[in-house]
């Protein structure tokens, strides 16, 4: 038995020597078969005799092997040679296991350790052999994926690994029907990982190769619940708060979804009016570059606006802001249900959003809710209707940015109750927001302005402020204070005082 192995040896030695000497010169397909099958008969026969007698013995044949193989992989020709072995220690059949199994584990370490991350034999390895055992294969692909990113976080060739591995797991899913659902767990596990980077890309693998598939979509959107529903459960079970960090680990995987289901939407908003405040932070936190990846022509945006959840109405605001700003214009459909969504609950901070996309006379109507906004919301509607020029949208449609400032002026506070103040805070605003109120908008309205009689109340303020604000327009101002006075502005004494004061300006 001793000389048994002695010669088994030598000629697995010679077989090996054979086979490097091969590669570095142009071998037939057919002696280089011949040669890979006498390797794969030699040692099925030293593995069958003395795998359960001598296994120290056996051990160091698998390592001969191993080593040889990674040789040959380093020349392309490995997996040829390894294809052989395990299909035919596959063909002898459940005693053979043990050993198969054991072959397999020592290759894949020993690629692990020997190949470039960017190397895809391991994954092409994994996918062809006959079987796998899948608790091995897992927990080596979950060491290779975690424990890399986690020992050398940062580290760019163990951030590879960690990608390599989530390649390997979503070919796994796709073409290992018996690991489909092991892998997919593990790919779901290190979408909620605790380390930033491989988080981020086991989120892109899930929601981008993994979630569209029908059949994985049920078990991957009760992932993403169950981690959204952890965060009320901690909340309920300790008097401690979750960290933003923690907060977002849990939360990231379901805005992924949303932007690939849209009626997912109606779920992340309910949620909102649940959430605390650490949760509802970050959550508006993400909404804005959620909202630039959703279409709004989606029906389900439609959906959400027309019954959004009672207490979602901030996330929904930021959501719509979002597209908005990022659209050239919203869709009609949108802006109704958001008119329909404001007459409902009379929440004018709806009209920010749509401001940009209402016809003249719609704009005009709503003006003195406008007015009774922040003036940040004001700012983001005005900036928004006119990124595009002060003509608006839609030139002859839309309300101008001239035809805004006019009609600022001519809010009646009697009958809408509107204090004068909050006026002169608007039209402060737009003398601040001078790219849009341009000097030349700014005289085609006071032209407009100076033939109404009586004159507006802040009409003589606004002349004062335009010419502190566009000294060009001087010539302008004097010609005006001669249509003053043909006027007889003097029979008007608020405006009488301010003429004067113009007029030594």
């Amino acid at each position: 038995r001793e000389d048994m192995k002695l010669l088994s040896l030598e000629s697995l030695k010679r077989i090996f020597a054979a086979n490097l000497e091969s590669l570095a010169q142009t071998l037939e397909a057919d002696e280089a078969s011949i040669q890979d099958q006498l390797l794969s008969r030699i040692v099925t026969i030293l593995l069958g005799n003395f795998w359960d007698r001598d296994r120290a013995y056996c051990e160091r044949v698998l390592d001969a092997l191993v080593g040889h193989i990674l040789d040959q992989m380093q020349r392309d020709r490995g997996h040829a040679t390894s294809m052989g072995l395990f299909y035919a220690l596959f063909a002898l059949g459940e005693t053979f296991r043990a050993v198969y199994n054991a072959l397999l584990l020592r290759l894949v370490k020993g690629m692990r350790e020997k190949l470039p991350p960017h190397d895809t034999a391991l994954c092409k390895l994994l996918l062809e052999v006959p079987i796998l055992p899948q608790k091995e294969v897992v927990f080596f692909l979950k060491d290779m994926i975690v424990t890399s990113a986690m020992d050398r976080e940062g580290d760019e060739e163990a951030l590879e690994w960690a990608t390599l591995g989530l390649n390997t797991l979503r070919d796994l899913v796709f073409e290992r029907p018996s690991l489909r659902r092991a892998c997919m767990n593990l790919s779901l596990a290190c979408a909620m990982h605790t380390n930033q980077g491989l988080r981020a890309k086991a989120i892109k693998l899930v929601a981008n190769t993994l979630y569209p598939v029908a059949y994985l979509q049920g078990d991957i959107e009760q992932f993403a619940l169950k981690a959204l529903r952890q965060l009320t459960t901690a909340r309920e079970g300790s008097s401690k708060s979750l960290s933003t960090a923690e907060v977002s680990r849990h939360m990231e995987l379901f805005f992924a979804l949303c932007t690939k289901k849209h009626d997912l939407l109606h779920e992340l908003l309910s949620m909102f009016a649940r959430a605390s405040q650490t949760q509802k932070q970050v959550m508006n936190q993400n909404v804005s570059s959620l909202a630039k990846r959703i279409p709004p022509t989606s029906p389900s945006v439609v959906g959400v606006v027309e019954a959004p959840p009672p207490g979602s109405e901030i996330l929904l605001l930021l959501m719509l802001h979002s597209m908005a700003e990022e659209a050239s214009a919203l869709p009609k459909q949108l802006v109704r249900a958001i008119q329909r969504l404001y007459r409902k609950t009379g929440d004018a901070r709806f009209l920010v959003p749509v401001f940009a996309d209402l016809p003249k006379a719609e704009a005009v109507e709503i003006l003195p809710k406008f007015v009774e906004l922040p003036e940040t919301a004001r700012r983001t509607a005005i900036a928004n209707a006119y990124k595009e020029g002060p003509e608006g949208r839609s030139a002859g449609n839309s309300l101008s940015a001239s035809e805004l400032f006019v009609r600022l002026h001519l809010i009646d506070e009697a009958k809408t109750g509107i204090p004068l103040k909050k006026l002169i805070e608007c039209t402060t605003l737009c003398f601040k927001m001078s790219d849009i109120f341009t000097p030349k908008v700014l005289s085609m309205a006071i032209q407009q302005l100076v033939q109404y009689t009586p004159l507006p109340k802040l009409f003589m303020r606004t002349v004062i402020q335009t010419s502190k604000a566009a000294p060009q327009l001087k010539g302008f101002i004097v010609g005006l204070l001669g249509r003053l006075v043909e006027k007889r502005i003097w029979e008007d004494v608020r405006q009488w005082q301010g003429f004067l004061m113009c007029a030594k300006s």
